[in-house]
């Protein structure tokens, strides 16, 4: 049984959905209502981002770049080399984020997640 939450929030397939794109409050609910549950309700709370939504090796952009709302970035991938942008067409995977989850992280507090 698994009692608590488990966040998996992601973009939209479809790279110009307005749904491709995080809010502020959104990502600040997820992380109220992370630390009122473990804290308070003494749940499980985990979550489990895409990729490039909690990359702590991310390095290929500048610090200006680092953070996004925004869910339709193309994967990094995407500029290496027609076969990735090939494989990333066939995947159905062409969106990629950057560090949304982070703040959700830093706001509710790392003992906030058991994973």
């Amino acid at each position: 049984i698994f009692d608590g939450i488990d966040w998996d929030l992601e973009g939209h397939d479809d790279r110009s959905s307005l749904t491709s794109k995080f809010s502020m409050d959104t990502l600040d609910v997820m992380a109220d209502f992370s630390r009122e549950a473990k804290h308070v309700h003494g749940l499980t709370v985990t979550m489990a981002p895409a990729e490039s939504y909690l990359d702590s090796m991310a390095t290929d952009v500048d610090d200006s770049q680092l953070f996004s709302l925004d869910l339709n970035i193309l994967p990094s991938a995407w500029m290496r080399s027609e076969r990735d942008r090939s494989i990333i067409n066939s995947s159905g995977f062409s969106h990629a984020g950057r560090q949304c989850y982070a703040y959700v992280l830093k706001k509710a507090g790392i003992d906030t997640f058991d994973w």
